[in-house]
């Protein structure tokens, strides 16, 4: 007698891939298998650019009172260039 919510053996209509995640899995490891071998060997990761795209985002999203768009190009230039410019001296007197 089976299980309740196991399988008889007969066909449900489903892809076996579709319906088990693990078969989805190894179906795509299985297709992308040259790209992520590549990647491994040569250290290669897309974390970088996702990483400058947020924070470009997020740069935009402070600049909306900006008057222009070179403030916003002035500031996202400051924030991702690793420029750290010295505060401002305090004034002789």
């Amino acid at each position: 007698m089976p299980r309740p919510g196991c399988s008889t053996g007969g066909s449900t209509g489903h892809d076996d891939a579709a319906s088990n995640p693990f078969r989805k899995l190894a179906r795509t490891i299985t297709e992308h298998r040259v790209g992520i071998l590549a990647a491994i060997e040569h250290g290669l990761s897309n974390a970088r650019v996702e990483q400058v795209n947020t924070q470009i985002r997020l740069i935009t999203r402070r600049a909306f009172g900006f008057h222009s768009a070179h403030a916003l190009i002035a500031l996202a230039m400051l924030t991702l260039a690793g420029l750290r410019p010295p505060p401002p001296r305090p004034r002789p007197r």
